[in-house]
């Protein structure tokens, strides 16, 4: 048994590895989440003299890159608060956290209404990044300045909580603490009041601003505040940066640093922010400041990064590192500023990005805390009130899934020249960070009818639509074959009927057979055909696991997700990271007379496989497969080899009955692309005198069109290991193999004479050459043939004559007249192994359903009387095999009907492998055992 025999040798060399001994393509180290992160915009609006809370998602169109940049971002409908106000908000903040272990990513929405501030926390629960709910909180407090919401791991938990800061009437500074429940109730846990501004709230001016991040490194958030005492008109004021921890039950202040003094007498407006993110190479957040300072004739800006103390007792920096940028004219709207940080270089360290007026910076820094500046570019820009309406308008994530941080900007634009309403840039930079690149963008978006009004936005994983790639497994699958030229030989026949055998193409026991197939290679350095050989990766088919499985996502689906991502990231066939590919040229030139001859590469893989999980569920639903080629060798084999198991041939040498007529060729199944299909709708006649040459060059490939170069996808099923893999990848397009013809190719063919029989008629056929493209991926010289049949009333031929007056079901027997040919055999049962009898799967184990596929053949000039049974055994049944009883209670199945003339009928057979099977089984198939079709042949009724 063939097929079993092979799975189990292939079986004994796979094995089992740490990803991290050997180090596999994608480089894992810990598992590794993709998410596209989505637009969360709030903001307020006059609705006939009521003013309400409204939102809506904004999303990168992930699976439509080839969109103009106006038509990549998509959005969700508008939803509203159901609390409403007769004043305005004049001011909101909203901050993304994860509150819960749910899939979706959480935000936390401040805005001001006649009640005080109000809070919102939105319980998102559909892939269309929608809530049906939200929990509602507020803070009863008039208005005298702004206020901030924050979030962060504040009790290292893993999860987080929300900060909000606000000032009371007498200027003091509140800083709550909320802790959050799965239903996302909040609950105040902890406060503080420790510090006043001493100076009335002002438009023009940031007197104090808030943030969070982990400073020291110990898996907590710390809270951030910075602040200005006193206004901007007095002769002398400070900047101070304050750090609080909290404790576990309460808010605990640590060190409090003046950053900056008034920088001189002449400024007149002052606007700071400050960001955490990680600014050098090590564990831990650190801080960075900027301000903007205003004067009658200038604005220039101030930034400068800080560190804290291990004990968050100190903070430090070097005033002197600080980076001034200057702008040439007086920023109308400098107070307008946001500020961020993010990795926008995928360099494994954020860069600050702040945007005023109609300003975008970058700075990078290094592990001195050096600031750098990098690309300045233009955003649109509001009138002389745009500051009112928002300070959070600016974020980073990636939008686009490709591990690069994006700038994220939005504006309302009132009356100018843009179309008036939101407006949302995606932007990306490239690694050296001195361009910018406009990813998409949306324009004009709920018109506000030239109203200004407060809005601000938040970032996160909005849609639950997230993956995190897993740890891989790791295979050695060795000799791996893919044929790269298959050199048919020509037809030829011999049989044998009793004792008389019948050589009629002359071409066995020593006879000068004058039949041929040539591949010609011109030198040793020869290059006409080559295959490229290279790693590739594959995403499975199907679910890995039963259970729901995700509807689109604002129009992206799940699987397109996963393909961006590794286009992104790292190329088709790993083109943008790899270098890493071998040639093998055929170089050899070989005649096929006897047998049919294939060029194969035979490559060993190193295979690994990754489990993809979607969101926070704990199943994988697809996983990733790569292919990383090694040792690939070529060489010419005959078809009878083991080296080249997988290739099943259609015919057998030496029987022309075997090779198959078409109404047109182009109807053989294993033909992708024809190269040269009837030289010149030439079909050969051989006679005793016939001397006929043909070849195929370039120029056939250029006269039918024929590619030249061919990609050569993975044949999975032919392949020994698949059912080892986790996850079915039949219908997954891989291909770690490029094959490519140039001038001076050749394939060619030689069509001898034919012997003649005393007694019996004309011994002549037909044969038709012809080339192609095959299934397979390689190139194919092949034959079609057919016997002459003399017409009513004339002589008959010598096939009407021996295959003319009773079927002949059969196998394909490549060995089963070798002795008679004067080839020697291993064992007698030798005659009878065959390709036409398949397993699946190839490796099956006791208990396993597997499935038996006999092709049942017919090498005759008449169809079977009636439909041929195929019963199995284990071990040949001639001496003593074993029946092996299916699942439909017997060892035989029948084919569907009679099997045609030259025909073949495919039947299915399915058991449950027993257990107790030797550890290479033969299993045989025996047509019409009952013995009821009277036959040509009786000997090549089995096969194993």
């Amino acid at each position: 048994m063939k097929y079993l025999y092979t799975l189990f040798f292939i079986f004994t060399v796979l094995t089992q590895l740490k990803a991290q001994v050997l180090g596999d393509p994608f480089n894992w180290t810990e598992p590794v989440t993709v998410e596209a992160n989505d637009i969360f915009l709030l903001w307020n609006e006059n609705v006939a003299g009521t003013y309400k809370s409204f939102q809506k998602v904004y999303r990168y169109k992930i699976d439509s890159t080839g969109l103009a940049v106006d038509s990549m971002i998509s959005k969700t409908p508008r939803q509203e608060d159901p609390r409403t106000s007769s004043a305005a908000s004049v001011h909101m903040d909203i901050a993304t956290g994860r509150f819960n272990a749910d899939q979706y990513g959480d935000i936390v929405a401040a805005w001001y209404s006649l009640s005080g501030i109000e809070i919102m926390i939105p319980q998102f629960d559909t892939t269309k990044a929608m809530w049906t709910a939200s929990v509602q909180q507020n803070i009863d407090t008039g208005l005298h300045n702004r206020f901030y919401v924050r979030t962060g791991d504040f009790d290292a938990d893993s999860l987080d909580e929300f900060v909000v800061a606000y000032v009371d009437a007498e200027d003091s500074i509140h800083i709550n603490l909320y802790d959050v429940d799965s239903s996302l109730n909040a609950t105040l846990i902890a406060e503080i009041c420790d510090e006043n501004l001493a100076a009335p709230f002002s438009w023009e001016n940031i007197s104090y601003y808030l943030e969070s991040g982990d400073l020291n490194g110990d898996g907590r958030d710390e809270i951030i505040l910075q602040f200005k005492l006193g206004t901007v008109t007095q002769t002398s004021w400070n900047i101070y940066t304050k750090i609080y921890e909290y404790n576990g039950s309460t808010i605990v202040a640590k060190a409090r640093t003046i950053i900056q003094s008034k920088p001189g007498p002449t400024a007149i407006e002052v606007t700071m922010a400050i960001c955490s993110g990680q600014f050098k190479d090590d564990p831990k957040d650190e801080l960075a400041y900027v301000a903007i300072f205003k004067t009658s004739s200038t604005s220039y800006a101030y930034i400068l990064l800080l560190e804290a103390s291990s004990d968050l007792q100190q903070i430090n920096f070097d005033f002197n590192k600080r980076f001034v940028r200057s702008f040439p004219n007086p920023v109308s709207s400098s107070n307008q500023l946001s500020f961020a940080s993010g990795d926008l270089n995928n360099d494994n360290r954020d860069e600050v990005v702040f945007s005023t007026g109609d300003n975008i910076l970058v700075q990078s820094t290094d592990d001195n805390l050096n600031p750098y500046a990098k690309v300045q570019g233009g955003i649109a820009e509001g009138r002389s009130n745009d500051y009112r309406q928002s300070f959070n308008f600016l974020k980073i994530a990636d939008v686009n899934q490709d591990f690069r941080e994006d700038i994220v900007i939005t504006k309302n634009l009132v009356n100018i020249a843009y179309q008036d309403g939101f407006f949302v840039a995606m932007i990306t930079a490239n690694e050296a960070l001195d361009t910018l690149r406009l990813l998409g963008r949306n324009l004009g978006d709920e018109s506000q009818y030239d109203q200004y009004q407060s809005y601000a936005i938040a970032i996160g994983n909005f849609d639950g639509y997230y993956f995190t790639i897993g740890q891989p497994t790791h295979q050695v699958q060795t000799d791996w074959v893919q044929p790269v030229v298959t050199l048919n030989a020509p037809p030829v026949h011999f049989d044998k009927f009793d004792t008389d055998l019948f050589d009629v193409s002359g071409c066995y026991n020593g006879g000068n057979c004058n039949f041929s197939s040539t591949y010609t290679a011109v030198s040793q350095s020869s290059n006409e055909v080559s295959t490229e050989i290279h790693k590739d990766w594959g995403i499975s088919g199907g679910l890995y696991t039963a259970g729901t499985v995700s509807a689109s996502l604002m129009g992206v689906g799940v699987d397109s997700n996963y393909e961006f991502y590794l286009l992104g990231k790292y190329g088709k066939q790993f083109s943008q990271v790899s270098t890493n590919i071998s040639t093998i040229t055929v170089n050899v030139s070989v005649d096929a007379i006897e047998d049919d001859w294939i060029f194969t590469t035979i490559t060993d893989y190193d295979i690994w496989e990754y489990p993809v999980y979607h969101g926070n569920e704990k199943d994988p639903r697809r996983t990733f497969l790569a292919m990383v080629p090694k040792n690939p060798r070529g060489a010419w084999y005959p078809s009878k080899s083991w080296n080249v198991f997988t290739y099943i041939p259609d015919h057998q040498i030496s029987n022309i009955l075997s090779y198959q007529e078409y109404d047109s060729l182009n109807n053989n199944s294993q033909l992708q692309q024809p190269i040269r299909m009837n030289f010149g709708n030439e079909s050969f006649l051989l006679n005793t005198s016939s001397s006929i040459d043909r070849e195929v060059s370039i120029q056939d490939f250029r006269s039918s069109e024929a590619d030249t170069v061919k990609e050569i996808g993975i044949d999975f099923k032919a392949q020994a290991a698949i059912s080892l893999y986790q996850a079915d990848y039949t219908s997954t397009e891989m291909s770690t193999h490029k094959v490519s013809v140039i001038e001076g190719i050749s394939l060619r063919t030689h069509l001898g004479a034919v012997n003649s029989f005393q007694g019996y008629g004309e011994t002549g056929y037909h044969v038709t050459p012809y080339a192609y493209w095959g299934t397979s991926g390689a190139v194919v010289m092949n034959f079609a043939a057919s016997p002459p049949i003399a017409l009513l009333g004339g002589l008959p031929t010598f096939w009407q004559q021996k295959y003319g007056t009773y079927s002949d079901p059969t196998f394909i027997l490549p060995w089963i007249l070798d002795p008679e040919k004067g080839f020697g055999i291993s064992e007698e049962a030798k005659r009878y192994q065959t390709k036409d009898i398949i397993f699946d799967p190839v490796d099956p184990l006791p208990g396993d359903t597997l499935t038996i596929t006999a092709r049942v053949r017919n090498f005759s000039l008449l169809p079977t009387p009636a439909p041929v049974s195929v019963t199995f055994f284990v071990d040949d049944p001639d001496s003593g095999g074993v029946p092996l009883i299916g699942l439909n209670g017997t060892n035989n199945v029948s084919t569907s009907g009679p099997i045609q003339p030259r025909q073949r009928a495919d039947v299915e057979f399915q058991l449950m492998l027993p257990a107790g099977l030797p550890s290479y089984p033969r299993i045989y198939a025996v047509l019409d055992q009952p013995d009821i079709i009277q036959e040509i042949h009786s000997v090549n009724n089995k096969g194993f």
